[in-house]
């Protein structure tokens, strides 16, 4: 393990990384699987990401199907909003602003012009 400031040991990321990167493989073979098992997850930060990776993968068949699934959460939206955008911006940047500009939540509004316009940088 990696140590940090004053020795703290961080994390790797790696599993995460995995996670994320099978859970957005999965979605694409077998959405329907692939979100029911994120749907049953309890670690709430995690469900959030990985929600979100499944839903950067659903954009591009089905862009309200991902919006839809990023605004089911009931918590840790943003981290969700974050993939999403980030696929999105990949996609079709104009048009990820012009959601993001109309999202209701100015913490949400922000973060996902945030992202959108990193995208682009």
């Amino acid at each position: 393990m990696t140590t940090g400031l004053q020795g703290h040991p961080i994390p790797s990321m790696a599993p995460f990384v995995l996670a994320t990167r099978s859970v957005a493989a999965w979605t694409a073979e077998a959405p329907e699987a692939a979100l029911g098992f994120v749907s049953s997850l309890t670690d709430e930060p995690l469900k959030a990401a990985l929600t979100g990776e499944a839903a950067g993968v659903l954009l591009r068949k089905d862009p309200d199907a991902a919006i839809a699934l990023v605004n089911g959460l009931e918590n840790h939206q943003e981290v969700a909003l974050q993939s999403l955008m980030r696929a999105w911006v990949e996609i079709d940047a104009p048009a990820s602003l012009e959601w993001a500009a109309q999202i209701g939540d100015l913490s949400l509004r922000d973060a996902a012009a945030v992202r959108a316009i990193r995208g682009r940088a």
